[in-house]
């Protein structure tokens, strides 16, 4: 979203970085840095192959959340929770939301049947979805559109 002039992809793949980063402080895998980010596993992973410095985050980032015990299989944290309810209101399958998170099916169960208010949250975020305002479930979650960052040098006389 561009608030301050125009749109400028290059700083918005900073911020986006910069949130992949934050989810790995959090415990959150490499499909849940993605989510975080907004973006495809693949696309973290080119990332992560061109800039080694942000490889370097990442991987760091990761080391700090195993040593200081964040994130405990099987348990959400409150940004993946959010994480999972964001993806699942925009129409992914819980399955695929929760796995986003590090949850396997039978986790996420688990967790709904013991905490009324995860029960609640994950069937509101079904609710929205499935309301005439939301889009509708695509083949493919994420979509790149094609911009220019930067006007074209006119062309050489």
């Amino acid at each position: 979203m561009a608030v301050h002039g125009a749109h400028n992809l290059a700083a918005e793949n900073k911020e986006r970085r910069a949130r992949a980063v934050h989810a790995a402080a959090m415990g959150l895998d490499h499909a849940g840095c993605a989510a975080a980010a907004g973006v495809s596993e693949s696309l973290l992973s080119t990332w992560r192959a061109q800039h080694p410095v942000f490889d370097a985050a990442l991987a760091t980032a990761t080391a700090m959340a195993a040593v200081d015990e964040v994130s405990a299989p099987g348990r959400l944290s409150g940004m993946s929770l959010g994480l999972f309810l964001q993806a699942v209101a925009r129409g992914a399958a819980v399955a695929t939301a929760a796995r986003a998170v590090g949850l396997t099916s039978s986790q996420l169960r688990r967790l709904r049947e013991r905490h009324a208010d995860v029960d609640h949250l994950t069937r509101a975020a079904i609710g929205q979805s499935l309301s005439p305002g939301t889009p509708k479930r695509a083949r493919r979650p994420l979509t790149y559109w094609l911009i220019r960052s930067s006007e074209p040098s006119p062309p050489p006389r």
